[in-house]
């Protein structure tokens, strides 16, 4: 179990960590609202231009390196070498099975929740989900974010997932009115039901997930073919800016 620190990556501060430190982080803050969000480069460059998404990444407890590309970034720049990247499906099974084990209940937010209900089940037969709310993909305004916050006002000792991708997830993450910890964890309920294909490990470990996602949503051609780039470009300016200091 190990923390490094948190390290700006861009304009975004990523907490390094392994995964037993976060697990364990989580579960001391029951009855805390605290924020977890493991993300790729996408969010960091997304922020890096938009002034008011990068306000709600730093209102987040804990910004993860979903991506190796973020974990190898940390590698980059700070000489933190991480075991391993710390993956939004991954997370959110390894958080599920702990729950099973210590009697804490889950809170599942997003979309083909019945779906995921059913694998949970499968693959924790004891886990307690004390309540799904399903989005079905609707617009997250002010009226649905309020109807959120009635349903779970009353959760205690849970932890809530969300898993609609960003930035919409951490913009509700923030809203929501709870002691609870959050964890927003993207496509990971989309995987885990299998409602989307997931990239094979091998293809996540040496940083390929984005062409695989590519190929099966062509409709993301924007994150990774512009925002991913970027977020490379920007990488070697900071780099270049250091080794002049």
């Amino acid at each position: 179990m190990k923390f490094w620190g948190k390290f700006l990556i861009l304009k975004t501060k990523i907490t390094a960590c392994d995964y037993q430190w976060i697990i364990e982080e989580i579960i001391k803050n029951l009855n805390k609202k605290i924020i977890v969000a493991p993300v790729a480069s996408h969010p960091v460059t997304l922020a890096y231009f938009k002034k008011d998404y990068q306000k709600v990444l730093d209102s987040i407890d804990y910004v993860l390196p979903d991506s190796q590309w973020v974990r190898w970034s940390l590698d980059w720049l700070y000489k933190i070498k991480l075991p391993d990247r710390i993956y939004g499906s991954n997370l959110f099974l390894k958080l599920c099975q702990n729950a099973e084990k210590r009697n804490i209940k889950v809170a599942l937010i997003g979309n083909n929740l019945e779906k995921l209900k059913q694998k949970l089940k499968n693959l924790f037969p004891n886990l307690k989900i004390s309540l799904l709310i399903e989005l079905e993909n609707k617009v997250i305004d002010e009226k649905l974010t309020k109807k959120i916050n009635k349903k779970i006002k009353k959760l205690k000792k849970t932890i809530i997932f969300i898993g609609i991708g960003s930035p919409k997830q951490h913009q509700l993450a923030l809203k929501l009115d709870v002691n609870s910890p959050i964890i927003c964890v993207g496509a990971a309920f989309d995987f885990i039901s299998g409602t989307k294909k997931q990239a094979p490990k091998w293809m996540g470990d040496l940083g390929l997930e984005w062409f695989f996602r590519l190929t099966n949503e062509p409709n993301l051609w924007k994150r990774y073919l512009i925002y991913g780039p970027l977020f490379l470009f920007f990488l070697i300016i900071l780099k270049l800016r250091w080794r002049k200091i």
